[in-house]
């Protein structure tokens, strides 16, 4: 079974750079891109106080990419950061969208005022 980091990039308004990655497996990485794909309509995600917006789930994954990795890569990224850092929408996050929920619950849910990014 593959192994995948899972990039995020976008930029809101020219003003700042919105990153960050994933580590998947093959299966996650379809599920991601079959729930995402399942979204036809535009929803807002927040990140460092500003709202990106999408047209929908292709959208969104037109800002994302799939890159193959080995086992012992995939290992030493999950090892350095656990699996994910910086800002990633998150599988919950999209199901949420799905859910109708966006309305109230369309903050990425792990940004922290704490945080020290």
């Amino acid at each position: 079974m593959g192994k995948y980091i899972v990039i995020f990039k976008d930029n809101h308004k020219d003003e700042f750079d919105v990153n960050g990655f994933k580590l998947m497996t093959e299966n996650e990485s379809d599920k991601y891109e079959e729930l995402a794909l399942s979204i036809n309509y535009e929803f807002e995600f927040w990140a460092n106080n500003e709202c990106l917006t999408y047209v929908n789930g292709e959208d969104l994954l037109s800002r994302i990419e799939f890159k193959s990795i080995n086992n012992e890569e995939y290992d030493n990224l999950y090892k350095l950061f656990g699996g994910e850092f910086g800002t990633f929408i998150s599988e919950d996050f999209l199901n949420t969208i799905l859910d109708g929920a966006d309305e109230d619950n369309d903050v990425d849910e792990s940004y922290d005022d704490d945080d020290n990014w």
